[in-house]
C-alpha cells in the first residue's frame, strides 16, 4: 500500500475511449497527485453532480503519474453507465491508493480473466516474467492485443474467436503439466477463475498463488463492511485486508 497514505482529491474526467465491447479507458486530471502506488492498488470514484444516488465504486489503478489517473472499466450498472455516457468533461471525487498489492519476481506467472488484466497489465507490458495467460469471453471483449502478442502472452477466448479456444485455466493447466513450476502465480478475475486456480494449486503443488478479489464496496477503507468475505480465518474485508490474498487464506489450506 502507498506508504504516504490515502489521498482525497477532486478530479475531472477529460477523455474516454471505447477499447472493446462495453469496455472504456478514461483519463482523469486530479487536483492532487495520488503519489506512489503499487500494482494491485485501487481507487474509489464518487460521481458528482448527478441526479442519481450512486454510491462510490472501486476501480483498479491502470496507470497513475503526477496528477493523472487512468482507469479501465466495463459498463455493467448505473455508476459505470454514467462514466461511459456522461458528456465530457465532468467532475468526480477520488480517494486512494487503497488496498495491498501483488508480489513480484521474475519467476512469476500471470493469469488474468477479462478486466482482471487491468491491474497487472503494466507489469506484463514492461517487466520480465515466466509466462502470462489472459482469457476473454470472445474477441469483442478483448483489448490490448497488440501488446499481448508482442510479449508472447497466451490469449484464450471461450468461443475460439481469438487465440486459443477454451478457458484460460485450461492453458495454465497444460503449462503446469509440462513444467515443474515452483514460483509465484498472480491472478485477477472473477471468483470462479480464482477458485479454479486454487484447485490446480492443490493438484500441482510447489507454487504460491495470489489473487485479487472483486466485490462491491462503498467506502474502500473498511467502514461500510460491504466487501466482507467469509474465509477459514474468519470474515475478511476485501478493501482493508486485500484486495490481494494468498488463496490459501481464502479457500483453505
Amino acid at each position: 500500500m502507498n506508504k504516504k497514505g490515502v489521498v482525497l482529491t477532486e478530479g475531472v474526467v477529460l477523455s474516454r475511449k471505447k477499447i472493446a465491447n462495453d469496455i472504456y479507458h478514461i483519463k482523469i486530471r486530479l487536483e492532487k497527485s495520488l503519489g506512489d502506488y503499487e500494482y494491485g492498488n485501487f481507487v474509489m470514484i464518487h460521481l458528482k453532480d448527478t441526479l442519481k444516488n450512486i454510491l462510490p465504486r472501486p476501480f483498479s489503478i491502470f496507470k497513475a503519474n503526477d496528477n493523472n489517473l487512468e482507469l479501465i472499466f466495463k459498463e455493467v450498472g448505473e455508476g459505470t453507465k454514467v462514466l461511459a455516457t456522461k458528456d465530457l468533461p465532468f467532475s468526480v471525487k477520488v480517494w486512494g491508493p487503497l488496498g495491498n498489492s501483488f508480489p513480484y519476481s521474475e519467476d512469476i506467472v500471470f493469469v488474468a480473466g477479462g478486466l482482471g488484466l487491468v491491474p497487472i497489465y503494466q507489469k506484463i507490458a514492461k517487466c520480465s516474467f515466466r509466462k502470462a495467460f489472459v482469457g476473454f469471453k470472445n474477441i469483442s471483449e478483448a483489448y490490448f492485443l497488440d501488446c499481448l502478442r508482442k510479449k508472447k502472452v497466451v490469449v484464450t477466448t471461450d468461443d475460439g474467436s481469438y487465440g486459443e479456444k477454451g478457458f484460460v485455466t485450461d492453458l495454465f493447466r497444460k503449462f503446469l503439466e509440462k513444467e515443474a513450476f515452483k514460483g509465484t502465480v498472480v491472478s485477477c478475475g472473477p471468483q470462479g477463475l480464482l477458485k479454479s486456480l486454487w484447485t490446480l494449486s492443490k493438484e500441482f503443488e510447489g507454487f504460491e498463488i495470489y489473487g485479487s478479489f472483486e466485490t462491491y464496496m462503498a467506502c474502500g477503507i473498511g467502514v461500510c463492511l460491504g466487501c466482507a468475505i467469509e474465509t477459514p480465518r474468519g470474515m475478511l474485508k476485501v478493501c482493508k485486508d486485500g484486495p490481494v490474498f494468498n488463496l490459501k487464506d481464502v479457500f483453505g489450506a
